[in-house]
């Protein structure tokens, strides 16, 4: 999420000092007023899921498909916090790194583009994932 304007924030903080920094884009902060502060701009390693539907697809559709996105760095595997990997659903995803969400939908959508179908996308960050029933790795 940006920040389309200039916005100014005001905040307290010990020992008697007030900043007053102006926001201009994501994440540049400018201090006017108090002594300097240091932002690390970092992006963390994120997880995605992502779905792929192939519209009027054929078998062979799909497995271009699975080719092009573990080209990509893609993997149809999972692993669990018990150690152990395990299939995803069909068509789905697991894929990780320094991207947004919104890179990783390209990504995918240009691995979905290989394969000549229309296609609908879905990806989602994740903050911690939970499932049942999924088919253990061997």
């Amino acid at each position: 999420m940006g920040i389309d304007m200039e916005t100014e924030i005001y905040f307290p903080v010990s020992m008697g000092a007030e900043f007053r920094a102006v926001v201009t884009k994501d994440p540049v902060v400018q201090v006017v007023q108090g002594p300097p502060i240091y932002l690390k701009k970092e992006r963390f390693m994120a997880q995605f899921t992502v779905r792929v539907e192939l519209h009027e697809a054929r078998w062979e559709d799909y497995e271009s498909l699975h080719a092009e996105m573990e080209g990509k760095g893609f993997s149809r595997l999972i692993k669990g916090d018990n150690g152990k990997t395990y299939h995803l659903p069909w068509a789905e995803y697991d894929g990780g790194g320094n991207l947004t969400n919104s890179e990783v939908r390209d990504i995918a959508r240009t691995a979905a583009n290989s394969t000549g179908k229309r296609n609908a996308i879905l990806v989602t960050e994740s903050n911690g994932r939970s499932w049942v029933g999924l088919e253990e790795a061997r």
